[in-house]
């Protein structure tokens, strides 16, 4: 049973143009507000969902209003009570805000704003709201609901299983969660490619690409270091991608056809060389390499047992590596070039496994909750950006070359 839920950030407020907290107090949309919502209207226009909900707070409902539909006003999908923070100045209130996340470090759950509700309850008023929602929904319905940053921040946060939720969400970007039965899985976060690209502001930012599609691909086939080719379908989303304004300041990729061919149109369109890393390779997936999952199945049944069905880190293939070890890998490759380039923007292009287990080392979780997000898509992108020497992520499975056209 499969269904959906596409959670969307309202347009930008005269609130966030000043900087000033804004939880359920309210502020009109701004000229830039109302022109992404406008944009974002016009992508969503040919999408059909099925049940079109908004918070009940006026920023929130101008945006659902653009879109052109009937829609439920739900006051439980507000934004947090901030308390006395409510529409003041983040200058203002830093130092009260830096005690805040100290009291959070220490493990404590203070109040927001000292009068507001607790990081805990926001985080069990969403979650009650998606449970009920996804329960309103026939397979293969979708519904949408137009809610705010720190909604969407706590709803991803509670189906990725991650102590930390990922940095906040760009107004008007979209967010969604997909639900195979009752399990939620994070399929894309933070999807603005409706919006002009956004050049670097200066924060140190790893945008990690997935190759795109191979003939390996096609045939199912576990291809690890197995050097296929990229498929006609993989040359034009090459192509695709290559036409986006990644405003990057290097490109890096595995040694491996299918992502240095991917990189070198990404690296061609931006005129800058192409640097390979060889530690950015797919995983070694040993004596399971080029099999189809049947054929692993068959001839590896209590391996694949252990690893599909028990969910055990086992070295793939007997001889190859285990999924915490290709993160740990992935990581110290990006550790590296963050301390190359601080401040800039690096693309690295590379594979669907290994990206997916680095997110997991950023996450904090292990190799049982890799579902609790999607592999990346071919070209599609994620972003992670670098601050006190600490990674987010900032965007997931994101590809506006695949989806708007």
């Amino acid at each position: 049973m499969s269904r959906t839920i596409t959670l969307l950030r309202h347009g930008q407020t005269e609130a966030n143009l000043a900087d000033l907290w804004q939880g359920q107090g309210d502020s009109p949309l701004s000229a830039t507000g109302r022109a992404q919502v406008k944009s974002v209207a016009q992508r969503l226009s040919g999408s059909h969902y099925d049940l079109l909900i908004a918070s009940d707070l006026g920023r929130t409902r101008a945006t659902a209003a653009a879109l052109g539909r009937p829609v439920e006003l739900k006051s439980e999908w507000r934004e947090a009570d901030l308390g006395t923070w409510e529409g003041k100045s983040k200058a203002d209130t830093h130092d009260e805000h830096e005690e805040f996340v100290a009291a959070l470090k220490s493990g404590d759950d203070p109040q927001l704003g000292v009068t507001g509700e607790r990081l805990g309850d926001v985080a069990h008023r969403i979650g009650g709201a998606l449970d009920d929602l996804v329960r309103r929904l026939d397979d293969g319905q979708r519904a949408l609901v137009v809610c705010h940053g720190g909604v969407i921040q706590a709803a991803a946060q509670l189906v990725l299983g991650a102590k930390h939720p990922p940095t906040g969400l760009i107004n008007t970007s979209l967010t969604t969660i997909q639900y195979d039965d009752d399990t939620p899985r994070l399929h894309v976060f933070n999807d603005v490619g409706h919006l002009p690209s956004e050049v670097p502001n200066g924060a140190t930012e790893i945008l990690v690409i997935r190759h795109g599609e191979s003939e390996g691909n096609v045939a199912q086939r576990w291809q690890g270091r197995h050097d296929a080719a990229l498929t006609e379908t993989g040359r034009e989303q090459a192509r695709r991608l290559a036409n986006v304004e990644l405003h990057v300041s290097r490109v890096v990729s595995s040694p491996l056809a299918r992502a240095f061919d991917t990189a070198k149109a990404v690296a061609n369109s931006a005129s800058l060389d192409l640097d390979v890393e060889p530690d950015l390779v797919e995983f070694d997936f040993g004596e399971w390499e080029n099999l189809t999952a049947a054929e692993i199945e068959q001839r590896f049944p209590e391996e694949w047992h252990a690893f599909r069905t028990v969910d055990e880190d086992i070295p793939r293939g007997r001889t190859g590596e285990r999924f915490e070890e290709g993160g740990e890998r992935f990581h110290a490759v990006v550790e590296a070039l963050v301390s190359a380039a601080p401040g800039l923007r690096t693309a690295v292009v590379s594979h669907g496994g290994v990206s997916r287990a680095y997110l997991a080392k950023v996450l904090g979780v292990g190799f049982a909750d890799r579902y609790r997000y999607s592999q990346l898509r071919n070209t599609a992108m994620a972003s992670f950006v670098f601050r006190h020497g600490v990674s987010r992520m900032s965007r997931w499975n994101v590809a506006p070359h695949l989806d708007l056209r």
